[in-house]
């Protein structure tokens, strides 16, 4: 089994789960409330980004997607509903919506700057639902749309937009009212 990040359900609410066979674990995080064990192997890195390198625009909305395709096909949608923007991130058959406010994201993504060392610098939305924010050094976009459930857990999609992209969303969240 290579480096990487695997998620699991155990089928069972005890302490009594197997890895069938997997020896060289990193850290093991199990919540046996929800019956999930994800293992990080050594050598893992902890966050995979989804790579979006082509940009589509349709009946108004705004579609980022990765050309590889398959199973782990990832789209980032948006579409402006008033003073909202309404972003929708899959990956394969999980989505997250978020709706979040427009000139807030615009303001954001106009004032964005490569800051060395960090992924995300900004923020757009509320504590328990947003859009973390940054650019690269080589302007690339890091968009990580975020749902907060509590201090025990989030969930997060990590999506890399190009540069092509990145500019031509600028574009686009400019040309909105």
């Amino acid at each position: 089994m290579s480096p990487g990040c695997y998620v699991g359900v155990t089928g069972q609410k005890s302490t009594d789960w197997h890895l069938n066979g997997l020896m060289k674990f990193h850290r093991i995080f199990a919540s046996l409330r929800y019956n999930v064990v994800i293992v990080i192997l050594k050598g893992a890195s902890v966050r995979d980004y989804q790579f979006l390198d082509t940009i589509t625009e349709e009946g108004g909305r705004l579609l980022l997607t990765n050309r590889e395709g398959g199973a782990s096909h990832s789209v980032l949608a948006l579409a402006q509903e008033g003073d909202k923007i309404v972003i929708s991130a899959s990956i394969g058959a999980l989505d997250l919506a978020l709706r979040l406010r427009l000139d807030e994201l615009k303001r954001q993504l106009n004032s964005m700057r490569p800051v060395p060392g960090l992924s995300t610098t900004r923020q757009v939305g509320t504590v328990q639902a947003f859009m973390g924010l940054g650019l690269l050094e080589d302007n690339r976009l890091v968009l990580r749309p975020t749902l907060l459930v509590d201090a025990t857990g989030k969930l997060s999609f990590n999506l890399l937009a190009s540069e092509t992209c990145y500019q031509r969303l600028l574009e686009w969240i400019n040309a909105k009212n």
